[in-house]
């Protein structure tokens, strides 16, 4: 499936369960974990090709979220309305209590680091500085809501997002201080919004498992647009790796892989394509051009890619995408406004594949 709604371009995907997954992970573009509510973690350690599951048998109830902020350490919540938080050490092989049911009904964690940590639910949002070892409330919500997701660019600057049970509607939360503060900035049309994923303190995205489809903002959360309306499962889980490549998860076995494309201009039917089975370097269009132009190239595995342009001396101007690519065709608009008139030459390299190409540039 592929959508050109605000350069998000994204596919389902399937890795043989249909269990209800709960949370969606990476660390990198190839080492990521997902969890589902049924305490099954399943992990890749190349970028989603492939996944080993696994149980985890050391924790006797629910799982709702996972953090991790590196190969080896990460944090689980889980249980009902007495939440347990778990510990691990070794990327999640063991699982170790930190806290057994000291607050209600967590939904969600996330770690900055190895000391700040921040986890929310029912009535409150809670905060750590020492790893988990010791954890304080932050804020009293009130009985009426409850925080599905908890997201930090840094140790400062933070979003949430929540439910109000008597109002039926859906909350953004933000706050500037780690925590001790947070405004509401914007309700949004009901959605039961689950997940909550910023890339910068101006671009974020949120999902949730009412309305299919997923919510951006580009102004830090104030205003946000309906984008990726195909997308039409519920969502419990977002998580972008960085600007181009990005994940949700949800009910029953749902994975979907997105693609955001606005910010290099490159448009994508991206990985799980089984269309693309050759390499290819089209030619571009227009050409000769003035004062951009569209580079389109296909790639049937998902690997490093590098497309460079030349001048006709042979000398490289310019390196336009230099980057790990889900499998699939892309389109790259190139601009030569800067450019003097004359002959160039755009030249891809993926895997062992290379190809060059000679385009003219006329102002």
């Amino acid at each position: 499936m592929y959508t050109e709604n605000s350069g998000i371009n994204w596919e389902t995907i399937e890795i043989g369960t249909t269990e209800r997954l709960v949370e969606v992970q990476f660390i990198d573009e190839f080492t990521g974990w997902i969890l589902s509510y049924n305490l099954t973690l399943f992990k890749t350690i190349d970028g989603g090709k492939s996944w080993s599951e696994s149980k985890i048998d050391n924790i006797a109830t629910s799982t709702r979220s996972l953090h991790f902020i590196d190969e080896l350490h990460g944090w689980i919540v889980g249980g009902g309305r007495n939440s347990i938080i778990y510990y691990s050490k070794d990327g999640g092989a063991n699982w170790t209590v930190q806290d057994n049911g000291s607050f209600r009904d967590l939904d969600t964690v996330f770690f900055m680091d190895k000391n700040n940590g921040w986890a929310g639910g029912y009535e409150t949002i809670i905060h750590t500085n020492d790893g988990g070892k010791n954890w304080s409330q932050q804020i009293d919500i009130g009985l009426t809501y409850k925080i599905n997701s908890i997201q930090f660019l840094d140790t400062l600057s933070g979003w949430a997002v929540g439910h109000n049970n008597n109002a039926g509607d859906d909350l953004i939360y933000h706050t500037n201080d780690g925590g001790k503060n947070w405004d509401v900035n914007q309700s949004v049309a009901p959605n039961g919004l689950q997940s909550v994923f910023f890339l910068n303190p101006l671009q974020g995205y949120s999902v949730g498992d009412i309305t299919p489809g997923i919510f951006v903002t580009s102004d830090g959360g104030q205003t946000w647009q309906m984008t990726a309306k195909n997308q039409t499962s519920p969502a419990k889980s977002i998580f972008f790796v960085n600007e181009n490549l990005g994940w949700i998860v949800g009910p029953k076995g749902t994975i979907s892989v997105y693609d955001n494309t606005n910010p290099t201009g490159v448009e994508v039917n991206p990985g799980f394509n089984h269309q693309i089975t050759d390499y290819r370097l089209h030619k571009n269009y227009p050409n000769p051009f003035n004062p951009s132009t569209n580079i389109v190239f296909d790639i049937p595995n998902s690997e490093h890619v590098i497309l460079n342009i030349y001048n006709v001396l042979g000398q490289k101007i310019e390196v336009v995408i230099d980057e790990y690519k889900l499998a699939g065709q892309y389109k790259v608009q190139f601009d030569g406004q800067s450019l003097p008139t004359g002959i160039y030459y755009y030249q891809i390299i993926s895997g062992d594949f290379q190809k060059v190409r000679k385009m003219i540039h006329i102002k």
